[in-house]
């Protein structure tokens, strides 16, 4: 739980508890890993519980 938390905190660049698909771009960028819009889309989409189009730790 501990280092899944950790990881979270890693993507959620402004710390306000929700990874947006600009964050996922940016740190998988960070970490060398290109991905396209449609990618990070799909990637959001996967682990959306609301269809906000973000991911919360619980949607984890």
């Amino acid at each position: 739980e501990d280092e899944m938390r950790s990881a979270f905190k890693i993507f959620d660049i402004d710390g306000n508890g929700l990874i947006d698909a600009q964050e996922l771009k940016q740190t998988m960028q960070n970490l060398e890993e290109v991905l396209t819009d449609k990618d990070v889309e799909a990637m959001i989409l996967a682990v959306d519980k609301n269809g906000d189009g973000k991911v919360d730790y619980e949607g984890l």
